[in-house]
């Protein structure tokens, strides 16, 4: 990572929109992209939960999350978890558990520890703003540098969940739970 450049994690304002749908197109293809109103949900319900990530006044990523009264556990929670699923249902202000619902970094910016150090600062601060017990996401097993990340953070596979994006793929149903050292 080039030392010379500034970089920034701030909370996302619909007037980055466009900036946040730029990241969403380049990095998944057309039948699991969040469409942009399903951002401006995301934006307007928990913005603390929803982060940028800035290098050099460039919004390279963003990490969107969602508080969830608990983690699923059963086949009707999961079926919750699907692209487009609709913040003002699932969130709640006062749950204990963090559903990571989409993050993602422009292609240019990959492969630089920027991703890994997001992840982890955008876990940190989210946490350290509302606080939260346990996260969860879900991911598709081919996006191994993704995988990557969420072991290194200490999120571990607790099942798969198949056919669980539009285009038939399955997804790996992550989890980490905090204890008070982290």
């Amino acid at each position: 990572m080039d030392c010379e450049k500034k970089i920034e994690i701030v909370n996302a304002e619909k007037s980055d929109i466009d900036a946040i749908m730029k990241i969403e197109n380049n990095s998944f293809e057309s039948a699991i992209r969040e469409k942009k109103d399903v951002f401006l949900s995301r934006i307007e319900v928990f913005q603390k939960g929803f982060l940028l990530l800035k290098v050099d006044g460039v919004t390279a990523g963003y990490f969107s999350s969602e508080l969830w009264e608990k983690t699923p556990e059963s086949e009707s929670d999961f079926a919750s978890l699907f692209v487009g699923h609709s913040i003002k249902k699932t969130h709640s202000d006062n749950g204990k558990s963090l559903y990571v619902s989409s993050f993602a970094i422009l292609p240019d910016f990959r492969a630089k520890g920027l991703a890994h150090t997001f992840f982890c600062e955008a876990l940190s601060l989210i946490k350290s703003d509302v606080g939260f017990s346990s996260a969860f996401l879900v991911v598709n097993p081919k996006w191994s540098r993704a995988v990557s990340i969420y072991k290194k953070e200490g999120f571990v596979e607790k099942r798969v969940l198949k056919r669980f994006f539009e285009n038939g793929d399955d997804s790996i149903f992550m989890e980490k739970v905090f204890n008070k050292e982290n």
